[in-house]
């Protein structure tokens, strides 16, 4: 039974729709968040100050949440979705039952590293020791992130991406309000604390981690319930180890790569203070990081926030094609994606390119420093869509490993130019901005050499196979 004869509502969701669906979500999280910044970014005693201060702790929390969860969904995805294409409805639930309580207790153990450690990671490595308080704040979240990751690449897999995309936008928007509330109250009480107001900020974050994780879970019920009634087979239940084996063959490589990609902010976080306070002093160097990591790194994610719809919707739906061996719908599909993300990131490259000043003027009337670090920034924004699109394709055809190693050779790329420019006189807080445009050109050509290659060894095996 082929998961097209699965009827899980009255409306199937198509590779079109799920792109919409998660591009929709997208936009309005990014609304939110840049409605959550500006509001923070205006506040009176919060500023670039305080952004550099939830920043710093908040990117040290988003590699380790890279180091046990983001590698999920996409996982989950192809590994559902295969077994969806031949109708192995109790497979597809024993491997969600492996994959929670096996990354519930690798996040655990992670949450409690990160509440021990708090202190030394903020004052040793991030020398911003308000920080501390954040990533204990933050700790938690790992836990509930991480389950959340596992039910969205499930609902990806068996093409029901809206409740992924529903989650997500039910966590922006209790993030954006309850940051709101909380700030505004902690704000009034302490006289415009800044460290103070940035706690009440992570923690209305980790409030909302929580209340999407629990939406996840209800809406999974619901669907296995229905599921269930169309599975009438007897299958034989795999071996949690061959689970395992299969799931961290593909996982870790995408953890990996993600962390690594994560780390570029944090090699930002740990060279950017501790080179230029020495020039610049203490605080004027802790707001440049505010700047470069709540301004101008939130406006060019924008367009990487909705290509990144693509790639998700993409594994999967490659997956299926590889196993149907459908080359011609595997190519429209490629051609397709390509499509979306060239028109997605030229216009957006153009216009920060051309209008930065305004744009932040626009958006940060009270603190709009940082034009031509987002000009310069914006460079980067078709490089970073290009390789989101396919490392989608690479890893729906079961190859994880390549956007690893482009990854490893960014970073050191970045690490290295980082500690270069940043300390030069003529670069100083540019350098980092330039090293990151380094960093990202390579993992691009790399990527795009390696996806030419698959392609093209692809269609060679099916040409053998028709003749």
């Amino acid at each position: 039974m082929k998961v097209e004869e699965i009827v899980l509502t009255k409306k199937k969701e198509g590779f079109l729709q799920g792109i919409i669906y998660l591009m929709t979500s997208q936009v309005i999280i990014k609304l939110l968040g840049m409605i959550y910044s500006l509001y923070l970014t205006n506040k009176k005693g919060f500023g670039d100050e305080g952004n550099a201060i939830c920043m710093a702790g908040f990117q040290f929390y988003a590699l380790i949440l890279g180091l046990c969860a983001i590698g999920v969904p996409n996982t989950m995805s192809k590994m559902i979705s295969e077994r969806m294409e031949v109708g192995e409805i109790k497979i597809c639930n024993q491997i969600l039952k492996v994959a929670l309580v096996t990354f519930a207790t690798i996040s655990f153990g992670f949450c409690l590293c990160l509440y021990q450690f708090s202190d030394f990671i903020a004052v040793h490595i991030l020398s911003i020791a308000a920080s501390s308080e954040i990533l204990k704040i933050l700790a938690p979240s790992i836990v509930f992130s991480t389950m959340e990751s596992v039910y969205r690449g499930y609902f990806n897999g068996i093409k029901k991406v809206s409740i992924s995309a529903k989650s997500t936008c039910l966590e922006q928007c209790l993030k954006t309000f309850l940051t709101i509330i909380f700030v505004e109250k902690i704000g009034e009480v302490t006289c415009f604390h800044t460290e103070m107001m940035a706690k009440g900020s992570m923690f209305a974050a980790s409030i909302a981690t929580i209340a999407s994780f629990l939406y996840s879970y209800i809406k999974y019920k619901k669907v296995n319930n229905n599921l269930r009634t169309f599975d009438t087979t007897y299958i034989q239940k795999l071996r949690i180890r061959t689970i395992l084996k299969e799931m961290f063959a593909m996982m870790l490589p995408i953890s990996l790569t993600t962390a690594l990609m994560i780390l570029g902010n944090n090699i930002d976080s740990i060279s950017i203070v501790r080179i230029l306070k020495s020039k610049i002093g203490e605080s004027q160097a802790r707001k440049i990081y505010g700047i470069i990591t709540s301004k101008v790194n939130l406006i060019t994610n924008l367009p990487l926030a909705l290509n990144g719809a693509v790639s998700i919707s993409l594994i999967p739906e490659i997956s299926r094609n590889v196993m149907k061996r459908n080359s011609k719908k595997l190519k429209k599909n490629i051609q397709f994606s390509v499509l979306i993300t060239l028109m997605i990131a030229i216009p957006s490259t153009l216009v920060l390119l051309l209008f930065s000043k305004q744009v932040m003027h626009i958006l940060y009337p009270n603190a709009s420093k940082g034009a031509e670090l987002l000009k310069l920034s914006s460079i980067s924004i078709i490089f970073l869509c290009l390789t989101q699109n396919i490392s989608g394709i690479l890893q729906g055809v079961g190859d994880s490993k390549s956007h690893l190693i482009a990854a490893t050779t960014g970073m050191v790329i970045k690490f290295i130019l980082n500690f270069c420019l940043i300390s030069n006189e003529n670069f100083l807080e540019k350098g980092a901005i330039i090293s990151s445009i380094a960093s990202n050109f390579v993992i691009f050509f790399i990527m795009f050499e390696k996806c030419k290659k698959t392609l093209k060894t692809l269609k060679n095996q099916e040409d053998v196979k028709i003749t």
